[in-house]
């Protein structure tokens, strides 16, 4: 422009050029060219993480699906059999291309996993942590608060990861799993007493649906010490107002699907106009901060010490704010019975779809407990191998969190192959890809196979529950509730498949749409079970006791607090998580009533069986 201006000037004998506004497209071509500059770097950055990547005697392979492909897998909630397809064409070690500027590999590898998950301490090899990218995002699903999931496991700002899980452990002793044993045994009476109506309705029952609600009922009411209604969709059984155990299932769901596309879609930040997650995001935020301020309110310093549950212990625990609090209270609700529900929905669904092991099943289950005359305990339940060999399989096959386990490489790490992961990378070790791995017939459901000559390669391959450290915290309670409500239903009824599932994938794997027909088994006996001497012990049970005259009334007891102290039920609540008139139900056979400390002091029936 200015060569142009003195041209133009001493052509009309001017001595200075003439002042010339910049050109109109100026500003575009300069931020065109910065655009085309950003690509380059980018593609830089790429290349030279490839070529760290080759420094190993061996180049690690990319895998052969496209960016678009492998990111529109996880936007479809197919992500672990899109992983599973590429496995098997590149092999157990591959890079996966994603709109990230960190690298992403995929690890199947068991030794391998085992090093990077566990460390080595005869190498000298530390295991890797999280991804700290990667956690804050996640964290603005909880408004920006750290929790148990997503706190570095050796960052020392804070009140640690370490310290947190060890408060939180307490919760899930087996001693103190073995105290909620009546509670898990009322849960299911109620469950079983509604899918007999659904029954008799002619209605069939969505697996995963009502196999969360149950999850949701236990673990609400044994851990969080709420009563939420979610198998009868109302706290009290009558009202149309959905339940809060409803509520906190269905927009966890929600929740959950959007801070899955917020992990892999870098664009989902400005969806603006989809408002769903969010909105359920902050109900399920305002319903946690309301069951702690109830909780408080409702609990003397003395019981809230003897407490033993989920949110005794986080009360109890250190955290630096409130919020960091009901942050953590909402990932221990959603955890606790989403994972476990899916899990029981696959096992049931499997079943129904193998009438000959569910035949097997039954039998081992009559001649450890003839015709379910006697409450289940967890000694009983060890000793029906068949079980265990059905729910391992389970996770096998389907394990609740397919590809959970992200770590980032903080050095450069070297594979015993000679493979070399660069520095600043993301390893994904997926669970699906784990338990596929150098078996046999892997795509099929053999609970046979764990007692075949497979049995070492198996449980090396199997992580349902993560490994290391970051193991999840719950696995007893969810070992324990699998192999309970397997137990009871499937005693309880014959069980078939009225629709396939479709199995779909955001945080956890879920069986869509799978629909099942429960008939109660004609021999089965009708009569009430025989109740546990809880007295004498978490495990024991007797044929002679406790007396006739009580046998048939089995109280929800209140094994949160100290005896004497309270009612013998958890907080009644309505949907808002306030805590309710009346000390809670009392069932006799298959009958909901209120208790005998209600105003009426008389026998009311549940709507379900009206």
């Amino acid at each position: 422009g200015a060569l142009g201006g003195l041209i133009r000037g001493v052509g009309r004998g001017s001595t200075f050029p003439a002042p010339m506004p910049p050109p109109p497209l100026r500003t575009l071509a300069l931020a065109a060219g910065g655009a085309a500059a950003a690509l380059l770097l980018v593609q830089w950055a790429r290349r030279a993480a490839e070529q760290r990547g080759k420094r190993g005697t061996v180049k690690i392979p990319t895998a052969p699906a496209s960016l678009w492909e492998n990111m529109a897998a996880f936007m479809q909630r197919r992500a672990p059999f899109h992983l599973y397809s590429q496995m098997l064409l590149v092999g157990t070690c591959f890079r996966l291309r994603m709109p990230k500027f960190t690298p992403i590999f995929v690890l199947v590898d068991q030794d391998e996993c085992k090093k990077l998950l566990e460390g080595d301490k005869k190498a000298g090899f530390r295991e890797l942590d999280k991804n700290k990218g990667v956690m804050k995002e996640i964290n603005k699903a909880f408004r920006g608060r750290n929790t148990l999931f997503s706190k570095l496991t050796f960052d020392s700002s804070g009140v640690s990861w370490e310290s947190s899980r060890k408060h939180l452990s307490k919760a899930f002793s087996m001693h103190n799993l073995h105290q909620k044993m009546p509670i898990l045994e009322v849960t299911m009476q109620t469950f079983i007493a509604h899918l007999e109506w659904m029954h008799e309705a002619g209605e069939d029952a969505d697996a995963s649906l009502w196999c969360n609600r149950f999850t949701m009922d236990f673990l609400c009411a044994a851990m969080f010490d709420l009563e939420a209604g979610a198998i009868e969709g109302s706290a009290d059984g009558f009202s149309e107002e959905k339940s809060i155990g409803r509520m906190l299932a269905d927009n966890f769901e929600l929740s959950a699907l959007d801070l899955a596309q917020r992990i892999w879609n870098p664009l989902k930040k400005y969806m603006f106009w989809d408002r769903d997650g969010p909105k359920a995001r902050d109900e399920i935020w305002e319903a946690s901060a309301a069951i702690l301020r109830d909780y408080r309110e409702t609990h003397t310093p003395e019981e809230i010490e003897a407490d033993t549950g989920i949110l005794g212990q986080l009360v109890k625990g250190p955290y630096e704010s409130e919020d960091e609090r009901i942050a953590d209270t909402l990932v221990q609700l959603f955890a606790g019975h989403d994972t476990t529900g899916h899990t029981l929905a696959w096992v049931l669904i499997e079943l129904a779809r193998h009438p000959h092991t569910m035949g097997e099943l039954q039998e081992a289950l009559d001649e450890e407990n003839p015709s379910g005359r006697r409450t289940w305990t967890p000694e009983m339940l060890s000793r029906v191998t068949y079980l265990d060999n059905i729910v391992t399989e389970t996770l096998r096959l389907w394990p609740a969190a397919p590809v959970a386990v992200v770590r980032h490489a903080d050095r450069e790490v070297r594979l015993g192959n000679g493979m070399v992961i660069p520095k600043g990378s993301d390893v994904m070790m997926p669970a699906y890809l784990q338990h596929r791995a150098n078996i046999r017939n892997p795509e099929e459901w053999l609970p046979e196979r764990w007692l075949g000559d497979q049995l070492d390669e198996l449980r090396k391959n199997q992580r349902p529950y993560g490994a290391g450290k970051r193991v999840c915290v719950g696995k007893n309670l969810a070992n324990l509730e699998l192999r309970y409500a397997t137990a009871c239903l499937a005693q309880h009824f014959n069980i078939s498949l009225a629709s396939e599932p479709t199995a779909e994938h955001y945080i956890t794997l879920k069986p869509k749409n799978g629909m099942l027909r429960l008939v109660p088994r004609e021999d089965f006996a009708m009569e009430q079970p025989r109740t546990p001497v809880w007295e004498s012990g978490p495990y024991s049970s007797s044929f002679d006791g406790p007396k006739a005259k009580n046998a048939f009334l089995l109280q929800f007891p209140d094994t949160n607090s100290p005896a004497s102290t309270r009612g013998n039920s958890p907080i009644r609540t309505g949907s808002a998580g306030r805590k309710a008139s009346g000390s809670g139900k009392v069932l006799v056979g298959q009958r909901s009533m209120d208790s005998a400390a209600s105003s009426s002091g008389e026998f009311a029936r549940d709507k379900l069986f009206r």
